[in-house]
């Protein structure tokens, strides 16, 4: 069962003549207008987010069960994502039912509220008043109607567990795109926000990016070993 389609637009390597680079080239953005004219707008350029907006939800759980959750504060160039629901023959982008940026601006504003909160009473009168709020941000009458997105949703607002998020990604297709560097694109404040890495042999862990730009071929040439078949 395919439960995710990551694509990578493709990274140069060696040396290539800046025309044929240009033309070859494929940014995220490129990925975008591609997606939607490829599915004849059913998925179109505003039904993505950056990767880091997730943080949002992150912070909000995190205040919410008063403990450190994983939060993805890569650059917000690095990756693209979505989430596709099926309903009967239609495909519903989870941007079509729900107000994503709404939903974020409120959980930066309460979040904070509730993680500066010392007295139990208040901080459980926020978060009940969070959870309320939240659900108005999505609209029933648009989402698919063979299941119950919203039930889905917040069971695990109300719960912040990985289990409880289980039944969102049973129902939902993931779609993303992360762009990985190569030297002509090069950009530092990514590397500085990298959210994957290589640890090599002598202790390093370097940044992708950096790694299959600028340290690979001295990484290989010191540890790599003849492989005898």
């Amino acid at each position: 069962v395919i439960k995710g389609v990551n694509f990578q637009p493709v990274a140069f390597t060696g040396r290539i003549d800046q025309t044929e680079r240009e033309k070859k080239r494929i940014t995220i953005p490129d990925f975008l207008l591609m997606t939607e004219e490829q599915t004849n707008g059913t998925i179109c350029r505003d039904d993505w987010f950056s990767v880091p907006q997730s943080t949002s939800i992150s912070r909000f759980i995190a205040a919410m069960l008063n403990k450190q959750v994983l939060q993805f504060t890569i650059h917000p160039h690095c990756g693209t994502v979505t989430y596709i629901f099926k309903d009967g023959d239609k495909l519903i982008p989870i941007t079509r039912f729900v107000d994503v940026d709404g939903l974020f601006e409120y959980l930066d504003e309460i979040s904070p509220q509730i993680s500066n909160t010392n007295f139990q009473i208040k901080k459980a009168g926020l978060t009940s008043k969070a959870l309320h709020k939240i659900s108005s941000f999505i609209d029933q009458k648009t989402a698919p109607q063979s299941i119950n997105v919203t039930k889905m949703i917040m069971d695990f607002f109300n719960k912040g567990t990985g289990e409880a998020l289980k039944p969102f990604h049973r129902n939902s297709l993931f779609l993303g795109s992360m762009h990985f560097q190569d030297p002509y694109n090069f950009d530092i404040e990514r590397v500085q926000r990298c959210g994957i890495h290589y640890a090599t042999p002598d202790g390093r862990v370097i940044p992708f990016c950096a790694y299959n730009t600028i340290h690979r071929q001295e990484v290989e040439a010191k540890f790599s070993k003849p492989f005898y078949s």
